[in-house]
């Protein structure tokens, strides 16, 4: 009997619902032209006499007035497409995307607009009326321009990663962040499937796995993206006090390369540089997240997938870009030239056509126009490990290597000179180098210049690597030829 009750109340009020719905139906039919229900968000599409389409709440209190002179379209997701029609431009229809709550997510201002509701993502299309060339870009479902409207096409959605067109060529984007991961490099390519997707580059075909998937790099598994360190996380002071800073403009990225697990010999707290270095970077020095780009154990092509974003990156800002560049891992030498190379996961210390060298490092960078750009990096070139070590086996003496000089508006601030090692600090969990760079970035809220920054970590590291090391270890700041006497007043 009880039972019974309970059934006749639910469709006491279901029906009740059903009643009032119809009844403000009723009353906004008077006021509108047409009044369609959208049950999902329980709100009701109108359009006026003008032809003009709106938004009304489940009392009929106007959301958003009607202004959207082609149509208003229910998504999903509690997202509505907008259409207007542009009488004073070569498109015809132009379309935006609104939220159930009436924020205006994106601008009606795009041919096209796709919503993929899997993945909660947006793909948008701007193209002269009537003409099929045009440029793709990503959006989330917050409005946030993931990609930048630069690709020639964006699609073949799967396990993570979307196909992207330029140029002629294929790659591969996250579609979680719009990261390149994978280089726009390929004649021909499909969807990832199963862990893998065909690419076709110089006649040949061929498999590539999704690096977003599981794979195994020496025991440790990197799943969607998340390394494992085998090391004690980061848990000293300057992990667990980390200062809000005043926010950077909104052209200011940061680019971080973390590799640790390396199949030779790993680099101790390598990832948690990287990881506490991003935490800085968005809370401290006020980088927008998505601003923000870790690799961690990169292959050789993250890092020139890395590199190719930074130079797209300076090159939408148009020369108002401020980059920072930050790299945790091995580096080693070429013998014979005496240059300097980082070292990929997936490269080996014994070839050096496996590395990526400073010499085009610089050379990448110094291609672009930007208004500023700052490397940090935490790694010698001496052929040893942060354990004191040989990166090479039976190689019994480090190399100096020549010092790489950058170009334009660069500054670079390296762990260790000449031959000497860039050292763990085994009691704080991080790079010796890299712990007092994040310490001073706590003690001024990231409210310094280079020259200070300089001073302090230099100051710090010389006099703790002999204290726990017994060794020197010294770092170095080279700036570009045209920032020689400058560069100690940049603020960051």
């Amino acid at each position: 009997m009880k039972n019974i009750l309970i059934l006749i109340s639910f469709f006491s009020i279901y029906n009740m619902g059903i009643a009032q719905n119809k009844e403000i139906k009723k009353k906004l039919e008077k006021q509108y032209q047409t009044v369609t229900y959208v049950s999902e968000c329980e709100q009701y599409i109108v359009k006026n006499g003008k032809g003009n389409y709106g938004l009304c709440d489940k009392n009929g209190i106007i959301i958003v007035e009607p202004q959207f002179n082609d149509n208003l379209r229910y998504w999903g997701d509690k997202l509505y497409q907008s259409q207007i029609i542009c009488t004073d431009c070569a498109e015809r229809i132009l379309n935006g995307c609104l939220s159930a709550s009436g924020k205006e997510i994106i601008t009606p201002s795009f041919r096209r607009i796709w919503y993929f509701e899997k993945i909660h993502r947006l793909v948008v299309f701007r193209a002269e009326f009537r003409q099929v060339e045009g440029k793709y870009g990503l959006y989330d479902t917050l409005g946030n321009d993931l990609t930048g409207v630069i690709y020639d096409f964006i699609g073949g959605f799967g396990e993570g990663l979307a196909m992207v067109k330029r140029d002629s060529k294929w790659g591969y984007i996250e579609t979680e962040s719009g990261t390149v991961v994978i280089p726009i490099e390929y004649d021909d390519a499909t969807p990832f499937s199963e862990g893998a997707a065909m690419v076709k580059q110089n006649g040949e075909s061929f498999l590539i796995p999704n690096p977003l998937l599981t794979v195994e790099t020496n025991d440790q598994p990197k799943i969607k993206g998340k390394v494992v360190s085998s090391f004690p996380a980061a848990d000293s002071e300057v992990d667990k006090t980390i200062p809000k800073g005043k926010k950077a403009d909104a052209n200011t990225h940061a680019f971080i390369i973390a590799n640790e697990n390396y199949p030779v010999a790993k680099v101790p707290y390598a990832l948690n540089d990287g990881w506490t270095f991003e935490k800085y970077c968005k809370q401290t020095l006020g980088i927008k997240d998505e601003n923000v780009h870790l690799f961690e154990d990169a292959t050789g092509g993250n890092i020139v997938a890395c590199v190719e974003q930074m130079k797209q990156t300076a090159r939408d800002a148009n020369g108002e870009a401020t980059i920072f560049f930050y790299y945790a891992g091995h580096a080693f030498p070429d013998e014979d030239s005496k240059s300097g190379y980082l070292l990929p996961i997936d490269g080996d210390s014994k070839n050096i056509a496996t590395g990526y060298s400073l010499e085009r490092l610089y050379k990448e960078l110094n291609s672009i126009s930007a208004k500023q750009i700052v490397c940090f990096i935490d790694a010698c070139f001496s052929g040893t490990t942060r354990e004191d070590n040989m990166l090479i086996a039976g190689r019994g003496v480090a190399i100096k290597v020549n010092d790489e000089v950058p170009q334009g508006n660069m500054v670079v601030f390296t762990s260790a000179t000449g031959a000497e090692t860039a050292h763990s600090y085994e009691e704080r969990h991080h790079g010796l180098f890299t712990y007092y760079l994040l310490e001073k970035l706590q003690q001024t809220k990231g409210n310094v210049t280079l020259g200070e920054l300089s001073e302090y970590v230099t100051k710090m590291v010389k006099r703790k690597s002999v204290l726990i090391n017994q060794k020197k270890q010294t770092p170095t700041v080279i700036p570009s030829p045209q920032q020689q006497t400058t560069w100690q007043n940049i603020r960051l």
